[in-house]
């Protein structure tokens, strides 16, 4: 069940990431600059305004999932895990660009909700690349300012999110104390925690036969003996 539970936000991590970061991608290099085909600036605001609208719940509940599981899973496991070193300073490099990859994704939400009440009370028109025009309502241009530059924070902090998660990946897979078999030790401290190493050579010393011995065996902790 363990190994279910995480396989399950393993997927759901990779899910909201994907869902998050493809989406802000796809509205600003397409959905934006499409809405040049508009003739009517005020339309294109509404388009532009519906379409975020529409996305943004999706987004900020995707967001919150990849921060969720990856939070909780790394309360429980640190860089050591996956093999420690510059490992370790991705997972909190990580850590970093989840918290902000969250934070610009609840700003960016709040300011569009501010400017689609700006849009009720006056016209906001918009240029052809998808931006507030220069002659739109003082208010509705500082807004337009502060939601893009959130925009593209968090789509620069989404992406480092998916590099740094690969390459901590491939680093897990070189590690010698992640092995898929420790979460066959059923025995050890913190519940078959591969980052626990069973505890070390104490544990390994103390477990003297059966599945526990041969996980020990296969972390390297106890000598083989024949």
């Amino acid at each position: 069940m363990p190994g279910a539970l995480s396989t399950a936000a393993w997927v759901a991590h990779d899910l909201g990431t994907a869902v998050a970061v493809g989406g802000g991608l796809f509205g600003r290099i397409a959905l934006e600059p499409s809405v040049r085909n508009i003739e009517d600036r005020e339309e294109r605001g509404q388009v532009v305004n519906d379409a975020w609208r529409r996305f943004g719940g999706v987004q900020l509940g995707a967001t919150a999932i990849m921060a969720a599981t990856w939070f909780t899973g790394r309360a429980k496991l640190g860089g050591m895990a996956a093999g420690g070193g510059s490992a370790s300073a991705l997972v909190v490099a990580k850590d970093i660009l989840v918290g902000t990859t969250l934070a610009t994704a609840i700003g960016a939400a709040v300011t569009g909700n501010l400017m689609a009440k700006q849009r009720e009370q006056d016209a906001v028109p918009m240029n052809a690349e998808g931006e507030v025009a220069e002659d739109a309502p003082a208010a509705a241009r500082a807004l337009g300012r502060v939601t893009d530059a959130f925009g593209l924070v968090n789509l620069c902090a989404g992406l480092g999110v998916v590099a740094v998660t690969a390459v901590l990946a491939m680093q897990a897979g070189k590690s010698k104390t992640w092995k898929p078999s420790a979460a066959s030790c059923p025995d050890s401290p913190g519940g078959g925690d591969p980052g626990s190493e069973c505890r070390g050579a104490r544990w390994a010393a103390a477990r003297a036969g059966g599945k526990s011995r041969r996980c020990a065996v296969e972390r390297g902790l106890q000598p083989l003996r024949r």
